[in-house]
């Protein structure tokens, strides 16, 4: 179980994160919103279809590289014989023994479902929704809180939490609006554009524990630049799909939950995998993906 653990999880979260691109999800939903402003058209589900088709490239290509067969084991504390320590199983954690909840179950389907509802049809906050619906939860069952409090890294939370701020400081005081313009005024060349935005994107999504408030920020950007272009949702994929891999990094919500469910003895070893293989994404899965387009243009 430790040798699939890791890439299960890696495909788990990459997949529903690469579903925020879908038209009827809230980000596919700011996306849209953003192009309506912008008056520019494009294909949503083409765009999730070449997100999707970036993110199972990836996880294939993290499985054959963290292959069960490819995972060395160390036996009695000793290092293995061969394989980098990248390639050596880390447990999950088992201490919790306990059955299923029905009622908790089906409160939290309940939960995601009005959560759905609230923000894409009634216009809530993402984050007051979400914290307001968590509460919730924990006041009907507390003893499942006191499991999931003893599983968050709080070191990890304290860091998003001063990115957020960090993040939300930089929308209020216009600084990618101001970032556009700077852009604009140094060069008019396209391609050297769409290089610099897709690895901006995905730079500040790797620093950034929300897909949706880097994606609020970059798309206006993109539709402004490369509004009058014929392959819109191919430009729009190579921007933002890199971007969604983001998740494996572990000061990422979704990564620090990788790392929380893992053996307590060996997070560090699960965050310094998860950081490493995030480190070779930023430079590597942005290049490829803006070829096409950077073709095309």
């Amino acid at each position: 179980m430790p040798k699939i653990f890791f890439i299960s999880e890696v495909a788990a979260i990459v997949g529903a994160n690469t579903g925020a691109l879908s038209p009827i999800n809230p980000v596919g939903t700011v996306i849209r919103d953003s192009a309506n402003h912008a008056q520019v058209n494009f294909n949503g589900w083409l765009l999730w279809l070449l997100g999707t088709i970036v993110s199972v490239s990836t996880v294939l290509v993290l499985q054959i590289i963290f292959s069960p067969s490819r995972m060395q084991d160390s036996t009695n504390g000793k290092k293995p014989v061969r394989g980098l320590a990248l390639l050596k199983p880390v447990a999950i954690d088992n201490n919790d023994k306990g059955q299923l909840n029905p009622a908790y179950a089906i409160c939290s389907t309940l939960s995601v479902l009005l959560f759905i509802t609230l923000v894409v049809f009634a216009g809530t906050d993402v984050g007051l929704t979400a914290i307001s619906l968590a509460v919730l939860l924990m006041l009907l069952f507390p003893e499942y809180s006191k499991n999931l409090a003893r599983n968050i890294p709080w070191n990890a939370v304290v860091v998003i939490s001063g990115l957020l701020v960090f993040i939300g400081m930089m929308m209020s005081v216009h600084t990618m609006d101001a970032l556009e313009n700077r852009l604009l005024g140094m060069t008019t060349n396209q391609i050297i554009l769409l290089f610099i935005i897709t690895y901006l994107t995905t730079s500040l999504s790797n620093v950034e524990s929300s897909t949706i408030g880097v994606i609020s920020l970059m798309t206006p950007m993109i539709f402004t630049i490369f509004g009058g272009s014929a392959h819109m949702s191919l430009i729009l994929a190579a921007c933002v799909a890199p971007a969604l891999l983001s998740v494996i990094n572990p000061i990422h919500i979704a990564g620090t939950l990788v790392v929380s469910y893992t053996d307590e003895k060996q997070q560090d070893a699960m965050f310094r995998r998860l950081l490493t293989i995030a480190f070779f994404i930023v430079p590597i899965i942005p290049g490829l993906t803006m070829i096409l387009p950077a073709v095309m243009l």
